[in-house]
């Protein structure tokens, strides 16, 4: 591999090669029903994962650093 550029495409494969399988770590153990519902969702970005907790609370955990945070007091829904 030369230059500046360099892509690589994970959905190419040579002969006889496997997917790798992922190392996975939990961020939270609780049931969870397949359905989207209001406050059973989970929000990511390049930085954060974010979800909620009873109580209107917000868990916001940095993807980089490990750092979490408790957002509380979030018991007003808001539509956009």
């Amino acid at each position: 591999m030369i230059g500046d550029h360099v892509v690589y495409d994970v959905d190419v494969r040579l002969p006889g090669e496997v997917q790798p399988q992922l190392e996975v770590a939990p961020i939270t153990k609780y049931g969870s029903d397949p359905n989207p519902v209001l406050g059973r969702q989970i929000a990511v970005n390049k930085s954060y994962i974010c979800y909620g907790l009873k109580q209107g609370n917000i868990r916001v955990l940095n993807i980089h650093t490990a750092v979490r945070s408790l957002l509380r007091g979030h018991t007003q829904v808001w539509f956009c």
